[in-house]
């Protein structure tokens, strides 16, 4: 790999300008104190994250994606490899 070019190094420059100037308006201490909260609860309802119900979820939403997977496949003409697994 060589190194850099001053064209490459620019264009880093320049995104990385745009970048710190970028505002974020989130709280993001109180986002975090919400995520470990739903967490939490989450943790506490075992249905919710072991058991049949869960493989049922996942086979279900891996299933949604290969459609809307294959659906832009189609749309696009564009041809890639997809390994569904069985659960």
């Amino acid at each position: 790999m060589s190194a850099p070019g001053s064209k490459e190094i620019q264009e880093y420059e320049s995104e990385l300008l745009a970048a710190l100037e970028i505002n974020l308006s989130v709280d993001l201490i109180g986002a975090a104190k919400r995520q470990l909260s739903f967490l939490r609860a989450v943790h506490c309802v075992p249905g919710l994250h072991r058991g049949p119900a869960v493989l049922l979820a996942i086979k279900r939403m891996t299933l949604y994606f290969l459609f809307v997977w294959l659906r832009g496949e189609k749309e696009s003409g564009e041809s890639s490899t997809f390994s569904v697994t069985e659960l």
